[in-house]
């Protein structure tokens, strides 16, 4: 707002309204570009102990044929591989027969094709858990590739909102 000289809110919806190239400024400026596996330990425990393993015995009561997560605005992929790393590693063994499947979404295809590639710098695996990396993750270069295993499953998709 500064930048285009608006003094409030109202003055700059305004200058939306005459300027459409300054929604493409506005989105740029709206993404979240921090992404780590295992990010917000608080949300991925409370995936990992509560909410996955009680959706995961609800799927199984009603003899559905998996679980489906969708991962809005994935990025470069961490969090939808966490899900899957939590599910692999964690829960799998407890539900063998309710696969699990994540949709992500993203509005970025540069970051899809990063996610796709499922390869990233040691500072995103940070927060992993224990041995997971070692258990999970190969060396390739500079970067930790994840193994093929963890990442099927996820289903990377170009879509805004």
């Amino acid at each position: 707002m500064e930048q285009v000289g608006c003094a409030d809110v109202e003055a700059y919806r305004a200058h939306l309204a005459r300027h459409e190239e300054e929604w493409r400024v506005l989105d740029g400026l709206c993404r979240i570009t921090i992404s780590r596996f295992y990010r917000d330990r608080h949300v991925f425990d409370a995936l990992r102990t509560v909410v996955l393993p009680e959706l995961a015995r609800r799927a199984q009561a009603r003899r559905a044929s998996g679980l489906r997560c969708w991962s809005a605005g994935c990025a470069s992929g961490e969090e939808p591989y966490t899900l899957l790393l939590i599910w692999h590693l964690e829960l799998e063994h407890r539900f063998p027969e309710v696969p699990l499947t994540v949709v992500a979404t993203d509005s970025d295809g540069v970051l899809l094709a990063r996610a796709r590639r499922a390869c990233y710098p040691g500072s995103s695996l940070r927060d992993l858990p224990g041995s997971w990396k070692e258990l999970a993750f190969s060396l390739a270069g500079e970067e930790l590739c994840l193994d093929e295993h963890f990442q099927a499953g996820v289903d990377f998709r170009l879509q805004d909102g």
